[in-house]
C-alpha cells in the first residue's frame, strides 16, 4: 500500500502535474477504497494547502478523464472519484474565492 500522504506532503504549486501523474500511475488507483482515501486527504490538505489542492483537484480530473477516454470500461472507478474531486475542487474555489 502507497502512502498518500507521503506523495501529497511533496506537493507545491509548481509541481502540481508529477505529482498527479505519480497518483494516476500507481496500480491502486482502480481501487474504490484507494480513490476514497485519496479524496479524503486531498480534503485535509486543503485546509493548509488550499491553493495546490484546487490545482491538484483540477488536473487529476483531468487526467483521469484523458486515460478513461482512452480505455473506457478501465477506469470506470475513476469516474466517480473524478466526480468527487470535482465536488471538492469547486469547494475550494469557493473557498478561495470568499477569503
Amino acid at each position: 500500500w502507497i502512502n498518500i500522504r507521503d506523495i501529497l506532503n511533496g506537493l507545491t504549486v509548481a509541481n502540481v502535474g508529477g505529482v498527479a501523474h505519480t497518483l494516476v500511475d500507481l496500480q491502486q488507483i482502480k481501487k474504490a477504497d484507494f480513490l476514497q482515501e485519496l479524496v479524503n486527504q486531498i480534503f485535509d490538505m486543503s485546509f493548509y494547502k488550499p491553493l495546490g489542492a484546487a490545482k491538484l483537484c483540477t488536473y487529476l480530473k483531468e487526467t483521469i478523464d484523458k486515460k478513461r477516454n482512452k480505455k473506457q470500461g478501465m477506469f470506470q472507478l475513476l469516474q466517480e472519484a473524478a466526480k468527487q474531486l470535482e465536488t471538492t475542487n469547486l469547494r475550494f474555489r469557493e473557498l478561495l474565492l470568499n477569503k
